[in-house]
């Protein structure tokens, strides 16, 4: 799919249907070396979530530092900027998950 003003409207209309999920952290990694697009963001977590329905998705763990990740910790779907873009481009958004307080 390219980056086009569509392209990303249909997609962004599914992040409302994943927004605010509830569930826990099942396995998780930190990345160093990032794939290329992604180098800015190092270091970055991901993890496998288990959500309260039964559904499972790797997803990137922000606002909290590796550290205090554990294995059961609680999370809540966000949505976030992903990717990094020139001023002159689109800016797209995607699911994340962040820690619940």
């Amino acid at each position: 799919m390219t980056k086009n003003p569509a392209n990303l409207w249909r997609k962004s209309a599914r992040l409302t249907q994943n927004l605010g999920k509830v569930g826990k952290v099942a396995a998780f990694t930190t990345i160093h070396s990032a794939p290329s697009g992604y180098e800015h963001q190092v270091p970055y977590s991901v993890g496998i979530i288990r959500f309260e329905d039964g559904t499972s998705r790797s997803l990137e763990i922000v606002d909290t530092a590796a550290k205090n990740i554990k294995i059961g910790l609680k999370v809540q779907t966000v949505v976030r900027r992903i990717g990094q873009s020139e001023p002159e481009e689109l800016i797209e958004y995607g699911i994340k998950v962040k820690p619940l307080k």
